[in-house]
Order: C-alpha cells, then sequence, then structure tokens
C-alpha cells in the first residue's frame, strides 16, 4: 500500500495513520483480562506499553483491564515476565476491532 504524504501541508497524515492502523491492527489482541491484585507489576507493565484502553476494579482487589496491544509485543512481554500467555491473558470477553471506514 502506498500513501503520498506533504511535508509542507501536512496531508495525507490522516490517511498514514489509517492505513498504519489497518497493517498493524491485524495482530493486535483486543479484550478484556482480568488480573489478580498480585499482578500488580505486570499491571504497570501494560500501562507502560500502552496497551491500556480502560481498567475497573473487579472488587476483589484485582482488575479488569480493557486491553489492545499487538500480539508480537504481548508476547515479549510474557517472554521477559515468565508468563504462559495464555493463563496470563485469558480473555474474559474480546473487544470488537476498531471501524476503519472504506477510503472513497
Amino acid at each position: 500500500m502506498a500513501v503520498w504524504l506533504s511535508a509542507s501541508t501536512g496531508a495525507g497524515v490522516e490517511l498514514l495513520g489509517v492505513a498504519l492502523e489497518e497493517h498493524l491492527g491485524q495482530d493486535t489482541v483486543r479484550g478484556v483480562v482480568r488480573l489478580a491484585a498480585d499482578r500488580g507489576r505486570l499491571r504497570a507493565r501494560l500501562f507502560e506499553l500502552g496497551a491500556v484502553r480502560q481498567e475497573t476494579p473487579d472488587g476483589e482487589g484485582g482488575w479488569e483491564i480493557e486491553l489492545e496491544i499487538p500480539e508480537a509485543r504481548l508476547q515479549r512481554l510474557c517472554q521477559r515476565e515468565g508468563l504462559d500467555r495464555s493463563q496470563a491473558f485469558p480473555l474474559v470477553r474480546p473487544m470488537a476491532a476498531p471501524y476503519n471506514p472504506p477510503l472513497s
């Protein structure tokens, strides 16, 4: 895919953002995960990575976190933290992918 940009006027920057989101968003994990209270370090890392879209206390000292993160970045996080990805991030419920209207 090609996107033309103008450095002087900024024309095309919005289209570039849409194109990047479409291209990179294909392998993105979107969903709500539940983290127990003893997972504070992991929660902090998710915030550092900009993966947390919304957070709600679960009433038991933990959190329900609306997560959006590239799969590759999530895999690297799990490797660094010594976590099994499927056990550390079981999706409570998936989120819909963002709506990207067709370009006209």
